[in-house]
């Protein structure tokens, strides 16, 4: 079973927008929305209310799925206080679970990695990350080097908890094993690579994030509050919009035309390898998983399907309920994928 299906709506939709003068209004207002200061602090507030709703109404369909034990560790992972820029976290906290679940099924890998996969980013509750209109501050190399140190600590302080409490059965070389695939999980941000089989794989659970749709508008609102991205997409003649988010995403996790999705549009969004420079690393990362490949394949679909649906919106309110509709459909799919498997 795929996690995300194709859309059949999309069918040359750049034609039909440059052929109807109603479309191109429509995506001049919602760009608007995106630019103007007041309006775009009005869009992350309308993710961040879109985003609770979604996973408060997923809430108990995610629960069933993890062990007592995974339970208890995402409660005590959601008590901590997460600052004003992590607000994406909590969900962000489920969606790299459900990943590593589907990857550990389907591989036949440990079970204890989601303990890692729980708690790897409980770092950032403990340093502070600046509102996201604030730009993409949690990409600071110190921000990432502190938030992996953080949660290192704070995982094998509770795993040794846990054990102490009779609640886990684990040595303390497997505990060293997953602490360190805490503190290393950002490296190839800031150029170090992975050394492990299992680094890898947690990587790329992790990295199914970036292209859900929780991340990828996430980001956009926080690129396009600063000039620095502007000014990098300028060299290539392009403003700073949405499909330029999406093929800059590209090269980060494709290296060749042929790696991309079964349906993907190269003639709409082609490849373009020299733009891995504009992410976070500045590098292509390739994937371990099969699993996770078929995942981001999907979730890369869902983006360039769900653009349209973007520009039909022409205030907050509208662009909210798109928001809301994503994010449902990306959560249910990864809660189904691992419901009927």
């Amino acid at each position: 079973m795929t996690l995300f299906d194709s859309d059949p709506q999309k069918e040359n939709s750049q034609d039909s927008a440059a052929a109807d003068p109603d479309v191109g209004t429509s995506r001049e207002l919602s760009l608007r929305l995106i630019h103007d200061p007041e309006c775009r602090r009005q869009c992350v507030a309308a993710l961040e209310r879109a985003d609770e709703r979604v996973r408060l109404q997923l809430q108990s369909r995610v629960e069933a799925l993890l062990s007592p034990l995974e339970q208890k560790l995402l409660a005590d992972v959601d008590r901590l206080a997460f600052t004003e820029g992590s607000w994406y976290r909590v969900t962000h906290n489920r969606i790299v679970p459900l990943a590593m679940r589907r990857i550990i099924n389907g591989e036949q890998e440990a079970d204890d990695l989601m303990l890692a996969a729980i708690a790897h980013d409980a770092g950032y509750a403990m340093i502070a990350i600046a509102a996201t209109t604030a730009g993409p501050d949690w990409q600071a190399p110190d921000r990432r080097q502190g938030h992996m140190d953080e949660g290192a600590r704070y995982l094998e302080e509770t795993l040794r908890a846990y054990r102490d409490a009779g609640e886990l059965t684990i040595t303390d070389e497997r505990i060293a094993t997953l602490r360190d695939i805490v503190a290393t999980h950002d490296n190839p941000y800031l150029g170090e690579p992975l050394s492990t089989r299992e680094e890898r794989l947690h990587r790329d659970a992790d990295r199914c994030f970036v292209m859900s749709h929780l991340s990828f508008w996430k980001d956009y609102l926080a690129y396009v509050s600063t000039d620095d991205w502007a000014t990098s997409l300028a060299e290539w003649g392009e403003a700073p919009t949405p499909e330029a988010l999406l093929l800059q995403r590209l090269p980060s996790f494709y290296r060749t035309s042929a790696e991309l999705p079964a349906n993907w549009d190269a003639s709409v969004y082609p490849l373009t390898v020299d733009r891995a420079a504009l992410n976070e690393g500045g590098a292509h990362e390739s994937i371990e998983s099969a699993l996770a490949k078929q995942i981001v394949d999907q979730l890369f679909v869902a983006r360039a399907h769900e653009l349209e649906r973007f520009y039909a919106c022409s205030t907050v309110d509208e662009l909210e309920a798109f928001f809301e509709q994503a994010l449902y459909q990306d959560l249910d799919r990864f809660v189904s994928a691992l419901e009927t498997s």
